[in-house]
């Protein structure tokens, strides 16, 4: 997941290849290797403009390289796009704006149909660098708990700040997880 905007992007610097979709604002190239087969989706809900999505397989430049564009996804003006995924293969993500539209983008990228059912445990699993905090949710015995519906709001320390706590604290994590009183 990433935020950005689109305000300080090169103008039209891919062009869109979706249908009557105007995508012609200034616009942000994301990239990323797929680790495994299957279905990956892309969302920019929480953006606050009107976007336009596109994903192209290892040809960023070229439309016949695109495997998925959407321009309003079910919730509102933000898009969505649902696309196969290849090991291995290179995929580029680009944010857009309808009709020369720019702004702040909230970019969700996870493994799996965008109409799957995404409670907080979901999205921290998918993300896959909270396991300690998974761990941990566990052992408190709170997985349940988030399960739920929300809104929830939790401040998830990654993988890479438990690190940090260990590190500086050597045996902390353990010593949390075991007793989470």
């Amino acid at each position: 997941d990433c935020e950005g905007t689109t305000a300080d992007g090169l103008a039209d610097l891919v062009p869109v290849n979706c249908g009557n979709l105007r995508g012609l604002a200034a616009e942000k190239v994301g990239r990323f290797t797929a680790a495994a087969d299957g279905v990956v989706c892309a969302g920019l809900g929480g953006s606050s403009y009107d976007t336009v999505i596109h994903v192209r397989e290892a040809n960023c430049y070229s439309p016949l390289a695109q495997v998925a564009c959407n321009d309003d996804s079910d919730f509102g003006l933000q898009s969505e796009a649902e696309f196969a995924v290849t090991a291995g293969n290179d995929y580029f993500v680009i944010v857009d704006g309808y009709n020369q539209i720019t702004g702040d983008f909230q970019l969700n990228l996870f493994s799996g149909s965008c109409d799957a059912p995404r409670d907080l445990i979901y999205e921290l699993d998918t993300a896959g660098r909270f396991t300690t905090l998974l761990a941990a949710l566990d052992a408190a015995g709170l997985t349940e708990a988030l399960q739920g519906e929300g809104p929830l709001t939790v401040f998830a320390p990654n993988d890479a700040a438990f690190a940090a706590l260990e590190e500086a604290n050597p045996g902390i994590i353990d010593a949390l997880i075991a007793d989470p009183e």
